[in-house]
């Protein structure tokens, strides 16, 4: 239809963690969508068991290599964004350490 993507610097998301070193909460990250990259703050907000979506933890500190967790995510500069189910392209995104991709993630919700 002629709705447009969002113009964000907050969102949620569900990401993947693939790197051997866990994520700690408060740690910097760059945001990678398309040709956007932006660092952000992440705070999670659960664990996820993959196989039945079901929550394992709330608020934990950390996330493990494939480990799955839903995060609200604050970049420091408003990017293109939109919902994963509405424009795929737009609405997946890696996460960035060192120049290494650590994670992945699809956008459940973007605030504009």
């Amino acid at each position: 239809p002629d709705q447009r993507p969002v113009i964000t610097s907050s969102l949620r998301a569900n990401v993947f963690w693939m790197s051997k070193r866990p994520f700690v909460a408060g740690e910097q990250l760059l945001f990678r969508l398309a040709t956007q990259e932006v660092p952000v703050e992440i705070e999670i907000e659960k664990k996820i068991d993959s196989s039945t979506l079901q929550t394992i933890s709330d608020h934990p500190d950390q996330v493990r290599e494939t480990e799955v967790a839903q995060m609200r995510i604050a970049l420091r500069d408003p990017v293109v964004v939109e919902n994963f189910n509405d424009i795929q392209e737009l609405g997946r995104f890696v996460l960035v350490r060192d120049l290494d991709v650590v994670a992945g993630g699809i956008i459940t919700h973007a605030v504009s």
